[in-house]
């Protein structure tokens, strides 16, 4: 037992320096890259993994992109940052949003369907560090900025099930945010359920949406990506193991065609008043490449 625990003590410690050394090397890359893109890459949160651009267009491969928390720290100048998308504007990110202010004054700072989350609301969609950037698009309606949804808009695997589910399996399904759904009432586990924080991929939650007729989700993405498959859409509260009940600000702002359930004995009444947004993923896509053309325009004039 001795032996076995050196051994797993001593592999514990190689993974350990592998990932220090790997982070390290990146960091390098990020400081003497001409850009950076900056998102919340180590997480188990499906729509986070998916939504920087850096993932989607040919111009933007092979520069080094990091995660948001492990940026923060990280000094550079005269450099070309790309940040979001995601719900970056959120008091769990607060210090890095304080360095992306602090960077703005030496580095071009790009912001790119990102979104609010639970901590701005309508009224301070106007923060200061926003004003100093050189470009901004939210993934939000209704603000004075570029309207950029999320860039996973882009994926082949949506039109890969858009098109070959015609007529979904499932009625009714949940796709639940795993750290929010903790006191739905029992009958809710009758449906189909998938949450956001799981072992499945990005293609096996697509073609678990494109399978069901009505989405009820508290997953910012679960509605997101249910619009650009045509699906019809119920948004319903986030809750807690302490009774809390609340909805994000994120959903007040949701771009496509939506019902806000916020009662669950009315969601019968909500999906039948559902109906899905055939526009959502033209729009989407259209917003995406006009933002890209901007920011090309940007890298190209920037020395």
């Amino acid at each position: 037992m001795r032996i076995q625990l050196v051994q797993d003590l001593i592999n514990y410690t190689r993974k350990d320096l592998v990932k220090q050394l790997k982070q390290y090397l990146n960091e390098i890359r990020c400081k003497t890259s001409k850009i950076v893109f900056v998102y919340r890459k180590n997480t188990e949160n499906i729509g986070d993994l998916n939504c920087s651009p850096c993932l989607y267009f040919k111009e933007f491969s092979g520069y080094p992109s990091i995660d948001i928390l492990d940026f923060k720290n990280i000094n550079i100048k005269n450099k070309i940052i790309i940040a979001g998308g995601g719900g970056l504007f959120q008091k769990y990110f607060d210090e890095s949003i304080k360095h992306f202010d602090k960077l703005s004054e030496n580095n071009k700072v790009i912001y790119w369907g990102a979104g609010t989350d639970n901590t701005f609301n309508e009224e301070l969609m106007s923060p200061d560090f926003l004003e100093k950037a050189a470009l901004v698009g939210i993934r939000d309606k209704n603000t004075k900025y570029h309207f950029v949804p999320c860039v996973s808009c882009l994926s082949g695997i949506i039109d890969k099930y858009r098109v070959s589910t015609p007529t979904p399996k499932n009625k009714i399904a949940f796709y639940l945010h795993d750290h929010y759904s903790i006191a739905y009432p029992d009958y809710v586990k009758k449906y189909p359920v998938l949450y956001n924080h799981s072992k499945d991929s990005f293609e096996d939650i697509i073609k678990f949406l494109a399978n069901t007729e009505t989405i009820v989700t508290n997953s910012y993405h679960g509605a997101y990506w249910g619009s650009l498959l045509n699906k019809k859409i119920v948004i319903i509260p986030w809750n807690d193991k302490n009774g809390n009940v609340w909805f994000s600000n994120k959903f007040k702002q949701f771009p496509f065609k939506h019902i806000i359930c916020d009662d669950l004995s009315k969601l019968e009444e909500c999906i039948n008043r559902s109906e899905p947004d055939e526009t959502a993923l033209e729009i989407s896509r259209n917003k995406n490449v006009e933002f890209k053309n901007e920011v090309l325009k940007i890298i190209s004039e920037y020395k």
